[in-house]
């Protein structure tokens, strides 16, 4: 390390300045034992690769996960789980999916529903120990799905400003066998998460309703309405979101280095944000608070802009700005931060590849005695190098620095930051993808192949790939949006929504390279803080590394005194895999080094030491992350009137069916979909449901104890019968099947109270015949609750608990069809992909080419192929080449 810190101390041209005094050995020796202390507190950077940017309901959303090492991005990371979430704009998580890494790394699938609402998401990705930088520096994606498919009854809204009230018109579109005239509807009007109105109207002789309703213009926080309404047969709900209206914006100065030094010419830039959190284009003019005009300003990219003048030496001076939005009326005084009368701050630019600092101060004649320049990369130490007033100023080789935020700080010999700066360094890779077809053009359903050769220099280092074709017609790619190099390098290391990434780097034009230098100068730097990290204050890691799966809580005796270790017994139901352990002095247990896959099902049993069974066992919940969204949402987005025609057709094609809003319970099927219980038994059997079980039965009751009552079915002993059968009936609990009913199942369903139940049904004769042959001696459905829910409850026997965590979802394979033969080839099935190809996981050695095939889809046009991946030398990948397909 001090061989390397002595080379990068010659590139400032100021060789004699290691031999100055003990004291700055020592500072420099206690700095870089506290950087290696750091490197022991791993940081993990997690990226997700979508085969396209929108979907509509029905689809999959395809993807693969990249997590690496946040130092150095290569593809190491300790942790062997992603959960993947998407969540609403109601700030609420519709879907989470836990990943386990495999031999070729993360990848997965999530099936939207068809009676997903339209609207806009965000995917969440993040792994257990990334909790501990909290989740503003989890993965996250603006995602926008339409729903065509859900269209029986339909409602769309529209805004008009009645003399300062804002008039919300609804209007509702059904079929004609459904009227809804007269037909009240409850809405409910949301700021934030406060209900301010609840109200019910009816609907129209034109199937309309209108209201109106004052907006707290000064207020950030955005409004949405709430709407349900149900007759005898059919019931409907809806979440609109009102747009927020850009009244008032804020405007933000940030002096260079933190400190606004006065006595010179300083740099201020500023960044200019609407209501909706997304930038605003201003200009304005810059006043003493003598009324002096002393500059103009205006914003040059994504309401960011640069601005430099004298700063007076004068103590009583302070600034103020006059701001509008451009092209409208709409100004606002904005106080600029206070002057300094003493101090020293730090000044970059960059000059022909050459980062120049200099070290400002308020009073030139007065510099601190034993300052430290001192830069970092992602909390790895690059350089430390002391300062005096011979050597205020010098040039760093951006060839000498790695890819990406560097961060400058001038440190006092205390380790007090007294000046930080921020630069983006964008050298040219020199590992590069290069991606080639076997032919210049192609015909529809004709074989296309695909070669990557992974060039690494100097190196026998592989490469992580995954690779979306996509048609250009029906799937519009934004080439200005988050990629692979743009996340890992830049978005993943700032606190904060930043608007369209991918500009900065479409190429190196000043004009550009400029604008990164802004983000640079507003955006902010929070994942590392240098003063805390030399005085020795890391941060807390309360969240786990998690390499494996694991199953906790509690055991108390009969007078609620923890049970000192109580002996544990975990059955997975269905695998005949046991599980023992025991309890520590304060009767907590933990059942480590678990694999299991989602809607697995645990039967803990609990005993004291000597194996009595006077104890109660309490299961931890599972805790996830809050939802804090960092991602402004903008004006609402309509996706391609093609595309979800296409993707329509696509969903019938392949087994979807139409929902209709029947009453208490939404009605789809589709042979590709897990559906829940009340959409696949709709119409069989008699269930019944949670709120009845607790109607008719007492809490103590059990799932066996409803069983016995049901007509039919006779329990004997172990052996469960229905009349006239000759064996025990298919159990499914939860979509699982248990087709050997043996003491473990029975255990499960003596232990499941009727409160941790949502639906029981039974199916015999022909509507048990939805299961084949397994069906024949007829079948016992049981639905748990999900969540807190399922643990909420108190099971039914002293000391057995029944325990659902989330386990990890297994990959579904992307279909993608072959058109080998002449049949196929002409068959008169329409081929309407509008991902055509979707590979989540390649691995690319060194220097040889590696090859993948598909067929073209039925319509001409042109495709994009986007690769994206990662270099076990920590190098983003990110290729996109098009695809030419010709009319025959």
């Amino acid at each position: 390390m001090r061989n390397f810190l002595l080379i990068i101390g010659l590139l400032f041209g100021s060789s004699p300045l290691f031999s100055q005094t003990i004291n700055n050995e020592s500072f420099i020796d206690n700095v870089i034992h506290q950087f290696q202390r750091l490197d022991q507190l791993p940081v993990e950077k997690l990226y997700l690769q979508t085969d396209k940017p929108y979907y509509n309901a029905g689809e999959n959303i395809w993807y693969s996960a990249y997590l690496v090492n946040g130092m150095n991005l290569h593809p190491d990371a300790f942790s062997k789980f992603v959960y993947v979430e998407l969540i609403n704009k109601s700030d609420s998580v519709c879907y989470r999916q836990k990943l386990k890494q495999d031999s070729l790394g993360f990848y997965g699938n999530m099936l939207l529903p068809a009676s997903l609402s339209a609207g806009e998401y965000i995917l969440r990705a993040y792994t257990w120990w990334m909790q501990n930088a909290g989740p503003a520096y989890f993965f996250q994606r603006k995602i926008k799905i339409g729903n065509s498919i859900d269209n029986e009854i339909t409602s769309t809204i529209r805004y008009e400003n009645d003399n300062g009230m804002l008039l919300a018109n609804i209007s509702f579109t059904t079929n004609p066998s459904i009227s809804l005239h007269n037909l009240k509807v409850d809405y409910e009007l949301y700021e934030g998460n406060k209900r301010v109105r609840s109200k019910s109207l009816p609907i129209d002789e034109t199937n309309h309703l209108q209201f109106g309703f004052e907006e707290d213009t000064s207020s950030n926080v955005p409004y949405h309405i709430v709407i349900n309404f149900e007759n005898p047969k059919y019931s409907y709900s809806h979440v609109f979101f009102v747009p927020q209206k850009q009244t008032t914006f804020s405007l933000q100065f940030f002096p260079e280095g933190g400190n606004w030094l006065n006595n010179g010419y300083r740099t201020l830039a500023f960044k200019a944000i609407g209501q909706n959190g997304l930038s605003v284009n201003v200009s304005g003019t810059i006043y003493n608070d003598m009324g002096d005009s002393i500059t103009s300003f205006d914003t040059m990219h994504k309401g960011m802009g640069i601005t430099t003048f004298y700063v007076s030496d004068s103590s009583s001076v302070h600034y103020y700005a006059l701001a509008t939005i451009n092209g409208t009326h709409t100004s606002k005084r904005f106080n600029l931060p206070p002057v300094l009368h003493h101090g020293v701050g730090l000044s970059m630019s960059l000059f022909h590849q050459q980062w120049r600092y200099q070290i400002i101060s308020t009073d030139p004649r007065f510099i601190p005695q034993h300052l430290y320049l001192l830069a970092q990369n992602s909390g790895k130490l690059l350089f430390i190098q002391p300062v005096d007033s011979l050597h205020l100023e010098g040039e760093i080789s951006t060839e000498t620095l790695p890819n990406g935020i560097i961060h400058f700080v001038l440190l006092n010999a205390q380790g007090q930051a007294l000046s930080q700066r921020l630069v983006f360094v964008n050298n040219p890779i020199r590992d590069t993808l290069s991606v080639t077809t076997d032919k210049p053009y192609y015909y529809p359903r004709q074989k296309v192949q695909l070669a990557f050769l992974n060039h690494i220099v100097n190196s026998l280092a592989k490469a992580h790939i995954s690779v979306a074709v996509t048609d250009n017609r029906t799937v519009k790619l934004d080439s200005l949006a988050n990629n692979i190099y743009t996340d890992l390098l830049l978005t993943s290391d700032l606190k904060g929504y930043v608007e369209d990434p991918g500009y900065y780097f479409v190429s190196n034009s000043r004009q550009r390279t400029r604008a990164l230098d802004m983000l640079m100068l507003t955006q902010g730097w929070t994942r590392f803080n240098i003063p805390d990290i030399l005085d020795e204050k890391f941060s807390a890691t309360p969240y786990y590394m998690e390499e494996g799966q694991s199953l906790s809580g509690s055991v108390t005796n009969i007078i609620g005194k923890p049970a000192k270790d109580a002996q544990i017994i975990a059955l997975e139901i269905g695998k005949k895999l046991v599980i023992t352990a025991n309890a520590d002095q304060t009767g907590h247990f933990i059942l480590n080094n678990l694999s299991f896959p989602d809607s697995s099902l645990f039967l803990v049993q609990a005993r004291t030491k000597h194996g009595y069974a006077t104890v109660d066992i309490h299961i931890d919940k599972e805790n996830f992350p809050s939802v804090e969204f960092s991602h402004p949402f903008g004006s609402p987005h309509i996706l391609p009137d093609n595309y979800l025609q296409q993707t329509d057709q696509q969903y019938y094609m392949n087994g979807g069916e139409k929902i209709y809003h029947l009453k208490e319970i939404t009605v789809t099927a589709s042979m590709h979909q897990s559906l829940d219980d009340n959409e696949i038994y709709a119409g069989l059997g008699n269930p019944i449901q949670g709120k009845d079980l607790e109607k008719y039965f007492s809490s103590g009751q059990t799932v066996l104890d409803v069983l016995q009552t049901l007509p039919g079915i006779r329990i004997t002993g172990d052996v469960i019968q229905y009349r006239g059968s000759k064996g025990n009936p298919l159990l499914v609990v939860d979509d699982i099947e248990y087709q050997n009913m043996g003491d473990d199942e029975l255990d499960m369903l003596r232990s499941l109270n009727i409160a941790q139940v949502a639906y029981i049904n039974f199916l015999h004769g022909t509507d048990a015949s939805i299961y084949g042959g397994l069906g024949g001696n007829g079948v016992i459905i049981v639905k748990l609750k999900s969540g807190g829910d399922l643990f909420a409850s108190t099971p039914a026997n002293p000391g057995l608990a029944i325990v659902r965590y989330l386990g990890y979802k297994r990959p579904a394979q992307f279909y993608s069809p072959v058109y080998k033969t002449e049949a196929e080839k002409t068959s008169a099935v329409p081929d309407l992909r509008t991902t055509i190809y979707w590979n989540p996981a390649i691995v690319l050695p060194a220097s040889k080419p590696i090859k993948c095939s598909f067929y073209t889809a039925d319509k001409p046009g042109i495709y994009t192929a986007t690769i994206e991946g990662i270099t076990d030398k920590g190098v983003p990948l990110h290729v996109q080449m098009p695809i030419i397909v010709k009319a025959r």
